[in-house]
């Protein structure tokens, strides 16, 4: 079975290829992989096809070698900047700032003043819903707590009905 997944990952088929990462995933969540699999991480990081990109974003963080997912990161910045205006790939751009809510144990002193208004920035422009996930999953910062962007952010919130609906039991953090 490794040996086909190896070849399907480096394969010239992009669907199989977005395909053998979602297994390799499933495989890896079971059973120990040898580490050659993820060699194979930066050539998949370098792939043109949405497909396989989006499949990265959704499994790469527990896929790749950890000198890998910082070019993880650098990815999901990419596609926020080349798809934010694209309807289609709208939930591409979602999957985005996810990646890089998931990776702020890696982050230094230094990075954090530019990550994180950048994550509530971007953020800010997806539905209440979707823009609310990584506001409420972080340790913000003192200043990212109280800045415009995550005053959008908490805002846009409160003024979703489904997040605030008197039927929604777990979501009534924003009705006082």
């Amino acid at each position: 079975m490794l040996p086909l997944l190896y070849r399907r990952l480096l394969g010239e088929d992009a669907l199989l290829r977005a395909a053998a990462v979602r297994a390799w995933a499933s495989l890896a969540a079971r059973h120990p992989l040898p580490g050659s699999l993820a060699d194979c991480g930066p050539a998949l990081l370098q792939d043109r096809y949405l497909a396989v990109l989006r499949a990265l974003l959704i499994h790469g963080r527990s896929l790749l070698h950890e000198r890998d997912v910082w070019s993880l990161v650098g990815l999901a910045a990419q596609i926020v900047g080349a798809y934010r205006n694209d309807e289609d790939e709208h939930d591409l751009v979602a999957l985005a700032p996810g990646v890089l809510c998931s990776e702020r144990s890696r982050w230094d002193a230094g990075q954090v003043p530019q990550v994180e208004p950048w994550i509530l920035h971007h953020a800010a422009a997806q539905p209440a819903r979707e823009a609310e996930r990584p506001a409420d999953r972080l340790w913000w910062s003192r200043i990212a707590a109280h800045s415009p962007q995550m005053a959008v952010v908490r805002t846009a919130a409160l003024h979703d009905p489904p997040l605030n609906s008197q039927f929604n039991d777990d979501d009534l953090r924003y009705v006082t």
